[in-house]
C-alpha cells in the first residue's frame, strides 16, 4: 500500500495538493481530534459491553487502554492483524483465550453489520451517483471486487463464530441479537456517524461548499465500507487515499482535494491514536487489581 500511496502522489499535481493542505482551517482539525477522542471512548465502551456479556470481566479502564493501544498498533501495521493482537494481549488474564477472541470478533461484527446496513440503505443513491462509472469495465471490476471482499470477510467471521461458540452459544446470541442487545447496535450506528462526520469536517476545513459537504456525508459510509474490506499492509494508508480519490469525485472534489481530505482524516486519527502505544504496560498493570 505504500507503493500505492506514492503512486497517487506522483500522479497528483503536488503544488495544488500542498496549496490545498496549506489552506486547511486547523479549527476543523481540532474538532476532528475531539471526535476521534470521543470515538476511542465509544469503541472501548462497546467492547466492554460485549466482554461483560461473555464473562470477560474487567474495568472499563482496562478495555479503554487496550483499545487505545490497539489503535496505535494499527497505525504501524495491518489493523486486522496487529490491532487485534494488541487488543487480545491487553486483556490477557481476564478470561480464557476463547472468550477474549470472541469478544473482539463480536465487537467487530457489530460495527461491520451496521456499516453494511448503512451502505445497503444508501444503495439507490450510490447507483444513481456512479451510474456512469458502472458502464465501464474498471468500475465494474472495482464493484465486483468490493462485493467479493465483503462476502469473504462475512464468511470468515461466521466460520470463526461457529468454531468458537460451543458452550457459549447463548451468550453469543445475546450479544448479536438486536433486540437483546440494542445498545450495542445503536452505539455502532453512532460510531459510524461520527466517523463520517470527521470526513465532513476534513472537507469543511478545506472550504468545500455546503452542497459538497452533504455529498461527502452520503458517500462517507461507502468510503468506510470500501476501506474496511480492502487489504492493507500499514494501517489504512494508501488504500484509503485511493478509494477517496475515486469515491469523493461526485461530491465535487478534485483528485487533490479528495486526497487532502483522506490525508487529513488519517492524520487526525494518527494524532489521537499514536499516544496509545504507551498504554500496554498501564493496562497490564491492572490485572491483579481486576482479579481481586
Amino acid at each position: 500500500m505504500g507503493l500505492l500511496f506514492w503512486g497517487l502522489l506522483l500522479r497528483m499535481d503536488r503544488d495544488i495538493l500542498f496549496k490545498t493542505l496549506k489552506g486547511f482551517d486547523f479549527r476543523y482539525g481540532l474538532a476532528m481530534c475531539g471526535v476521534f477522542a470521543l470515538l476511542l471512548l465509544l469503541f472501548a465502551f462497546r467492547w466492554w459491553l460485549v466482554g461483560r456479556k461473555l464473562g470477560v470481566l474487567g474495568e472499563f479502564r482496562r478495555y479503554f487502554l487496550g483499545l487505545w493501544f490497539s489503535q496505535a498498533a494499527g497505525e504501524l501495521g495491518p489493523p486486522l492483524v496487529v490491532g487485534e493482537w494488541a487488543r487480545f494481549h491487553a486483556l490477557k488474564g481476564l478470561a480464557d483465550d476463547r472468550r477474549l477472541g470472541l469478544s473482539q470478533l463480536i465487537d467487530r461484527c457489530l460495527g461491520t453489520v451496521v456499516l453494511w446496513l448503512m451502505v445497503l440503505a444508501l444503495t439507490p443513491y450510490y447507483q444513481s451517483t456512479f451510474k456512469a462509472a458502472m458502464t465501464h469495465l474498471p468500475g465494474q471490476l472495482a464493484a465486483g471486487f468490493l462485493i467479493l471482499a465483503s462476502l469473504g470477510v462475512f464468511i470468515f467471521m461466521v466460520s470463526r463464530l461457529k468454531h468458537g461458540v460451543l458452550d457459549l452459544q447463548e451468550r453469543v446470541i445475546d450479544c448479536l441479537h438486536p433486540f437483546r442487545n440494542p445498545h450495542a447496535y445503536l452505539l455502532s450506528l453512532l460510531i459510524q456517524v461520527l466517523l463520517v462526520l470527521n470526513l465532513v469536517l476534513a472537507a469543511a476545513g478545506l472550504g468545500l461548499p455546503a452542497e459538497g459537504l452533504l455529498k461527502v456525508a452520503w458517500l462517507g459510509p461507502l468510503l468506510l465500507f470500501a476501506v474496511s474490506f480492502l487489504p492493507g499492509l500499514v494501517s489504512d494508508w494508501g488504500k484509503r487515499e485511493a478509494v477517496a480519490v475515486f469515491l469523493l469525485a461526485p461530491a465535487g472534489l478534485s483528485p487533490e482535494e479528495a486526497l487532502a481530505v483522506s490525508l487529513l482524516y488519517g492524520s487526525g486519527h494518527g494524532v489521537v491514536a499514536i499516544p496509545g502505544i504507551f498504554c500496554l504496560r498501564r493496562s497490564q498493570g491492572g490485572v491483579n487489581r481486576t482479579a481481586e
